[in-house]
């Protein structure tokens, strides 16, 4: 059996420890030990089986031929180095605390979008060198390189592809059944419009609050958001159109103003509203294209929650754009854990 070389030797070690980065990275940036840890979570197996599979390649590429061409084996080497160089940017970035630019692009904070491109860089990177070697393996040579990147794009769009269909896949809370009341009734926020008025998706979450709480089916309300500068959070818009609107008492509404994703949203709940020596359940209140994603990051954070839709109907031109983005945003927490 043919030895690997050791340009091979070291593209596995760092597909390795690029895995092991990858995973301390999701959970240490959620504030998140090893007893949270999972393999079996979705994000972390389709990692591992990403990981196994390059692992895999790059063995049977050095068997399968009668002598493994040294360029080719450089070349492995050479992207496998580039995959990981923005993963360790990413780690220098955050033990650093590097101060990013007070700037926003698209709504989203630049502290966010530079981590996320240079996640992207690395799972793209890495995807390139998967298929890479598995066509050297089987005996292609310069036609590889354009094959791969071909297959990396389908690959990208069947996963995103099935990430779409996999948000339809959701636990619904079956009212029949469930007896107890929930301690806290969840409302993610939404964006706010002029005159500090929340927008018709965040109008019918609150609504659906509102509904649940005086059908005593949860005990309190906990409103989730914070806010572009100069404007009033999304925690404060709902609390405040709770109070107007549906007169819920301010004492059962409890609010956050600090978080500006679902994952920071769900973090809080994690590390904020789960007591040490009891555990609260929570009915968590969105639209119907956002649970799924929900129910994955709830999952992650080993949070016992169930979720339901607002009343809400869009049309399909936004059904299809809000379901699309957030089968993107899913596939992220998946890949990154943000």
């Amino acid at each position: 059996m043919q030895k690997l070389n050791k340009y091979l030797s070291i593209s596995i070690i760092i597909s390795i420890i690029n895995l092991g980065l990858l995973y301390f990275i999701k959970y240490s940036q959620n504030n998140l030990g090893l007893s949270d840890f999972s393999i079996f979570k979705t994000g972390n197996f389709i990692s591992l089986i990403f990981t196994l599979l390059l692992v895999f390649g790059i063995i049977l590429y050095s068997q399968k031929v009668k002598r493994s061409s040294l360029e080719h084996s450089k070349l492995i080497f050479l992207f496998s180095a580039i995959y990981f160089l923005p993963l360790l940017l990413n780690i220098l970035l955050s033990i650093t605390d590097f101060n990013y630019a007070n700037e926003y692009l698209f709504g989203y904070p630049f502290k966010k979008i530079i981590p996320l491109i240079f996640f992207i860089i690395n799972q793209t990177v890495f995807l390139f060198v998967l298929v890479l070697a598995w066509y050297l393996a089987f005996g292609y040579s310069v036609k590889s390189y354009f094959y791969s990147i071909f297959l990396v794009v389908i690959l990208i769009i069947s996963f995103l592809l099935f990430s779409f269909l996999y948000t339809f896949n959701i636990n619904r809370v079956d009212f029949k059944q469930e007896k107890a009341q929930f301690d806290f009734g969840i409302i993610l926020g939404a964006a706010v419009w002029s005159g500090n008025v929340p927008s018709p998706i965040f109008k019918g979450r609150i609504k659906k609050g509102a509904e649940l709480y005086k059908e005593k089916i949860i005990k309190k309300i906990h409103l989730t958001g914070g806010n572009a500068p100069g404007e009033i959070s999304e925690a404060k818009a709902a609390q405040n159109y709770l109070i107007t609107n549906y007169k819920i008492p301010a004492k059962d509404i409890l609010i956050e103003e600090s978080t500006s994703t679902t994952n920071e949203q769900l973090s809080f709940i994690k590390h904020h509203l789960i007591e040490q020596k009891r555990r609260p359940n929570f009915l968590i209140i969105s639209d119907e294209f956002h649970l799924k994603r929900i129910q994955e990051i709830a999952d992650f954070y080993n949070i016992d929650a169930q979720v339901i839709p607002s009343d809400i109907i869009l049309n399909f031109e936004k059904s299809l754009y809000y379901r699309l983005r957030d089968s993107i945003g899913l596939i992220f927490f998946w890949l990154f854990a943000i």
